[in-house]
């Protein structure tokens, strides 16, 4: 998870982990309706645990950011929940960009209903991470792309190679 600091912007809260999948899903926020596939489709991939850490703003904007991570029985299984997690839901506008420094990680903005928010996933191992922030759309000084960016690359300086 982020550390103090990491995320410019924010200060992490008390994270928050979990071994069973279905409490997984309902942390993480998926809709009644998706839960039951979401909890079938972590299964099949193996998950194991995860771990959630909400991000409170610092300062004065309007804004909420999230660290997460998700660990699973093998190195493969990671790598799909990768190309699921980065999908866009239904209506959803999502705009790739690279991300320098951390090897197959993929960045992605998002914007819907006036809001609008920078996420970066990436895999090692074992193990899947996401960072992410996000805001009202107009927000004046919303997080920036290169704070989320930076802040990924830190937790990925700190767990690459750690997770089996």
């Amino acid at each position: 998870m982020l550390r103090a600091g990491e995320l410019q912007g924010f200060a992490p809260d008390a994270p928050t982990a979990e071994r069973d999948v279905s409490a997984w899903v309902t942390e993480t926020g998926t809709p009644p309706g998706q839960a039951a596939t979401e909890v079938a489709r972590l299964k099949r991939l193996g998950f194991l645990a995860g771990v959630s850490e909400h991000l409170h703003p610092t300062g004065s904007a309007p804004a909420d950011a999230l660290s997460l991570s998700e660990q699973f029985t093998s190195a493969a299984a990671p790598r799909g929940e990768l190309v699921q997690a980065s999908k866009p839901p239904p209506g959803v506008k999502e705009a790739r960009f690279p991300v320098a420094g951390i090897p197959g990680a993929v960045g992605y903005d998002l914007s819907s209903g006036g809001t609008a928010g920078h996420n970066v996933a990436f895999v090692d191992g074992h193990y899947y991470y996401l960072v992410g922030a996000g805001f009202p759309a107009g927000s004046p000084n919303p997080p920036t792309r290169a704070q989320v960016v930076a802040a990924a690359a830190d937790l990925y300086r700190r767990v690459h190679g750690m997770g089996g």
